[in-house]
C-alpha cells in the first residue's frame, strides 16, 4: 500500500485550541483504523533488529561515547527484509508504512533507551567502585529508568508533538524516509542496496581482523588470511625502529571502517578537530608529560589517566555553553513563558481514544518511578527523600531535553547528566557512586523521553495510531534490557579492568566519573598540573562559544570544543580514524552535496552496524576460549 502524502499544514496554537488541532489531525492525517500497524510480524521484526541495533549501539558507545539514532537504519533495513520476504513466498504482502513505523518504533526504543545508561553512568560506576551490579539487579535498574522515560514522554507528546507542533527534525526525517521507500521504491532500493553492501563490508572487514585470528588456531585456517588490526605492525616497527615512538603514544591507522563511518556522520568539522586535538594531546602535551616525570608511561592508559580532565572540561562546558543561545527553549521546558492560547474547545477530547490512556500513565509511570526509588534505596544506600527528589528531577529534566530535542535536534544529555550529579552532590556530598546513580535516574530517564518523542513525531506525521505505537516502544524496551544487558554484562566488559583501555576508551563513563570523583573528592583530587589544563580547557570551551554565537560564520572555521574535549580521553588511533571519516564527509559534500544525505549516510550506517556486530562475535568467541 502507497505511503500516505503529506496532508495540509494543521491549525496552529496560536489561533485555535488544542482540541482543534487533534480534531485536525485525526480527520486529515490519521489512518490507523484503516491500515494495519501493530502486527505480531512488525513486532518480531522490530525486537530482532532492536536486538541488533541495540548491540551495535553499545558497541560503539564503548568505542567513542557516543549513541547513534537508530529508527531510519531500522525503516531501511527492516524495509529491505520485507520485500526480500515477499520475493521469495515468506510472506504474501508487503509492510505497510505503519507498520514499518511500528518496527521501527521498536527496533528505535531497544536500540537507544538501553545502551546510553549502560555506557557512560554504569560504565562510570564500574570504574569507580570496581565491580558490576548482579545481572537481575542491572536489568532492574535499567528497565526502570528506561521506562519511567517512556511514561514521562506521553504528556509530554501531548503537549511538544499535538499542541505546539514541534517540529522534532530526525522524527521528521524518519516520516520522510519511510514515506519515500513505500512509494515506488527508487530512491529506497539505492538506500537500501547501499546499507546492505556497507553492513557486508563491515561485517568481512572486522571478520578477517578480529574473528578470523581467533578461529585459525581451532579451524586450521591460514594465518596469512587474518588482516592485522593496525597499521604499522609489530614486524614495521621492528624493522624501522623510528616508528615504534609514534606507536608508545597511539599513533596508528587502524584497519576498520567503523570510526570513520563515524566520522561520515558527524561531519568534517567534528572530524578535523579530534584530529587537532589528537595532535595537541598525543603529540605535544603527552610527551612534555612524560619528560616532566607526570605521566608513568607514554601508554593510552598513563595518558588519558591525566588528559581526562582538561578533556571532560571541554565537552562539559561545550554541552553547557550549547545550552545558552537556546535559553527559551528551556524555560518553555521548564513551564516559563508558556504561550497564550484561546479559550479550550468545550467539546469531548477527539483523540482520547488513540492517545494512551492517563490511568496507564499513572499506574505504569508510578510503578516505574517506585522501581527508581526502591532501587536507589536498597542496591546504593540513597536517603528515601533524595531517591524520591532524583525522580522528580528526572521528570524536570525529560521536558528540558525533550523541548530541546524538539527545536533543535539535539538531545543535551551530557550537560543535563552534569547538572544532575551536581544536584546530587549538594543532596548527598561526598560519595561519588550514589551521586552517580542519582544522576543516572535523571539523565537517563530524561534522555530516553526525548529519543522516544522524536520517534513519537514520525508516527504523528504518518497518521499512527499513538497507543499502539506506545505498545512498540515499551516492547523495545524490554527486549533492549532483556538482550542489551547481559551482553554488556558478561561478553563485552565483564570487569572493571576491561574499560579504559584502547579497546573499550569509554569516554562517557570517563568524563562522567571524573564529574563524580570531583563531586565526591573535591578539586584535591585533580593533579595540579591537570587542573590548570582544565581551567585553560574551559577558557578555551567559553570563548570558542562565544565566538561561535558572536560570529556565526566563522562557524565552519572554528574548532568545536566537543571535538577536541573527545580527542583527549580517545586514543590516538581512533582520533586519526575520525579524522579520516571527515575528511571523507567533506569531499563527498564539496563534490556531490546531494550524496552525502541520499547515500552516504546509509553507507556509514552499515558499515557501523557491520563491523559492531562482528565486534560483539569476537568478543563472544574470546569469552568462550579464554
Amino acid at each position: 500500500m502507497p505511503a500516505p502524502e503529506p496532508s495540509a499544514p494543521l491549525p496552529t496554537l496560536e489561533t485555535h485550541g488544542p482540541e482543534a488541532i487533534d480534531r485536525a489531525w485525526r480527520q486529515r492525517v490519521y489512518q490507523g483504523d484503516r491500515v494495519p500497524q501493530l502486527t505480531a510480524r512488525a513486532l518480531a521484526m522490530g525486537a530482532v533488529l532492536g536486538a541488533v541495533t541495540g548491540l551495535s549501539n553499545l558497541y560503539v558507545g564503548l568505542k567513542i561515547g557516543w549513541s547513534l539514532g537508530v529508527v531510519i537504519t531500522a525503516s531501511i533495513v527492516g524495509w529491505a527484509a520485507w520485500r526480500l520476504a515477499v520475493r521469495t513466498g515468506i510472506s504474501r504482502r508487503e509492510a505497510t508504512v505503519l507498520e514499518t513505523n511500528a518496527m521501527a518504533s521498536t527496533a528505535s526504543a531497544a536500540g537507544y533507551s538501553t545502551g546510553t545508561t549502560l555506557v557512560s553512568a554504569m560504565a562510570a560506576h564500574l570504574m569507580i567502585t570496581g565491580h558490576h551490579l548482579p545481572l537481575w539487579q542491572l536489568m532492574a535498574w535499567i528497565l526502570s529508568i528506561s521506562m519511567l522515560g517512556l511514561f514521562i514522554a506521553v504528556p509530554l507528546k501531548r503537549m511538544l508533538i499535538n499542541a505546539e507542533q514541534l517540529p522534532f527534525p530526525s522524527g521528521a526525517a524518519a516520516a520522510e524516509t519511510l514515506r519515500t521507500l513505500h512509494s515506488d521504491g527508487g530512491e529506497g532500493r539505492r538506500q537500501a542496496r547501499a546499507l546492505m553492501i556497507a553492513l557486508a563490508i563491515g561485517v568481512g572487514l572486522q571478520g578477517l581482523t578480529s574473528v578470523l585470528p581467533l578461529l585459525s588456531g581451532s579451524l586450521g585456517t591460514p594465518s596469512w588470511l587474518a588482516l592485522p588490526s593496525s597499521l604499522p605492525t609489530e614486524a614495521m616497527v621492528e624493522a624501522v625502529p623510528a616508528l615504534g615512538a609514534l606507536v608508545a603514544y597511539g599513533w596508528a591507522l587502524e584497519v576498520s571502517l567503523l570510526l570513520p563511518a563515524a566520522g561520515i556522520l558527524v561531519g568534517w568539522r567534528v572530524g578535523w578537530s579530534i584530529g587537532l586535538g589528537a595532535l595537541v594531546c598525543f603529540g605535544l602535551i603527552a610527551p612534555r608529560l612524560l619528560e616532566e616525570g607526570l605521566v608513568a608511561g607514554p601508554g593510552y592508559r598513563n595518558v588519558v589517566a591525566w588528559s581526562v580532565w582538561p578533556g571532560a572540561t571541554l565537552m562539559m562546558i561545550a554541552g553547557l555553553s550549547a545550552l545558552a543561545p537556546r535559553w527559551r527553549s528551556v524555560a518553555r521546558g521548564l513551564g516559563i513563558f508558556r504561550r497564550a492560547t484561546p479559550e479550550r474547545d468545550r467539546e469531548a477530547d477527539p483523540v482520547a481514544d488513540l492517545e494512551v490512556p492517563p490511568s496507564w500513565v499513572g499506574y505504569g509511570g508510578g510503578a516505574a518511578a517506585l522501581g527508581c526509588i526502591v532501587l536507589q534505596v536498597v542496591l546504593f544506600d540513597i536517603p528515601v527523600v533524595v531517591a524520591v527528589l532524583a525522580v522528580v528531577l528526572a521528570v524536570v529534566l525529560a521536558t528540558v531535553a525533550a523541548r530541546v530535542t524538539g527545536e533543535t535536534d539535539i538531545t543535551p544529555m551530557g550537560p543535563l547528566g552534569k547538572v544532575a550529579q551536581l544536584a546530587g552532590g549538594v543532596m548527598i556530598p561526598g560519595r561519588p557512586a550514589p551521586n552517580l546513580m542519582i544522576a543516572t535516574v535523571s539523565a537517563g530517564a530524561a534522555a530516553s523521553a526525548a529519543d522516544l518523542l522524536t520517534d513519537l513525531k514520525s508516527g504523528s506525521l504518518l497518521g499512527a495510531h499513538p497507543r499502539r505505537q506506545f505498545l512498540a516502544q515499551a516492547v523495545g524496551v524490554v527486549v533492549g534490557v532483556a538482550v542489551v544487558v547481559p551482553i554488556y554484562r558478561y561478553v563485552l566488559v565483564p570487569d572493571a579492568s576491561a574499560l579504559g583501555s584502547a579497546a573499550w576508551p569509554a569516554p562517557a563513563a570517563r568524563v562522567w566519573a571524573s564529574v563524580s570523583t570531583v563531586v565526591g573528592q573535591g578539586l584535591s583530587s585533580i593533579p595540579a598540573s591537570a587542573l590548570w589544563a582544565a581551567v585553560i580547557a574551559a577558557a578555551v570551551a567559553v570563548i570558542l562559544a562565544l565566538l561561535e554565537h558572536g560570529r556565526p560564520a566563522w562557524r565552519p572555521w572554528l574548532p568545536s570544543a566537543t571535538g577536541l574535549g573527545l580527542a583527549f580521553v580517545l586514543p590516538a588511533s581512533n582520533a586519526l580514524s575520525f579524522f579520516v571519516g571527515g575528511l571523507v564527509a567533506w569531499a563527498i559534500a564539496r563534490r556531490r552535496p546531494q550524496a552525502l544525505a541520499a547515500l552516504a549516510v546509509p553507507v556509514a550506517a552499515g558499515l557501523i552496524a557491520g563491523e559492531s556486530l562482528m565486534g560483539i562475535v569476537a568478543a563472544l568467541l574470546n569469552s568462550s576460549t579464554g
